[in-house]
């Protein structure tokens, strides 16, 4: 998700007030064949998304690293056993969205910063 975070935080500041549900994805993670959001209608808050199959410590080549790398080792023991979050799709009311788009964009502006 990167710099897209902050292109979607800033967008749903602007225009979020035109939907009440949004999906954000990777192109290349996606084929829709239906209404994605018919399941959700009836919610008024809600945010899916998915997890990766590996947990971060299993995850050698990518995840694991890239939290090593940015926030030390220690940061990255710590994380080991939780779940990777695929942020290349996730699902959401407005509001949801824009919380999780804002806290993303916060954690990944404070990761490139102490490098």
């Amino acid at each position: 998700m990167n710099t897209n975070s902050k292109i979607y935080a800033d967008f749903l500041a602007s225009y979020g007030t035109n939907y009440e549900q949004v999906l954000v994805c990777d192109t290349r993670d996606v084929i829709c064949q239906d209404d994605v959001f018919e399941q959700f209608n009836g919610y008024s808050n809600y945010l899916g998304y998915t997890t990766e199959r590996q947990l971060i410590g299993e995850d050698r080549a990518y995840n694991y690293p890239w939290i090593e790398k940015r926030f030390g080792k220690a940061e990255a023991d710590k994380l080991a056993d939780k779940e990777v979050i695929c942020a290349g799709t996730v699902i959401g009311t407005v509001n949801e969205m824009k919380i999780f788009c804002h806290e993303i964009w916060e954690f990944i502006k404070h990761a490139l910063t102490n490098k």
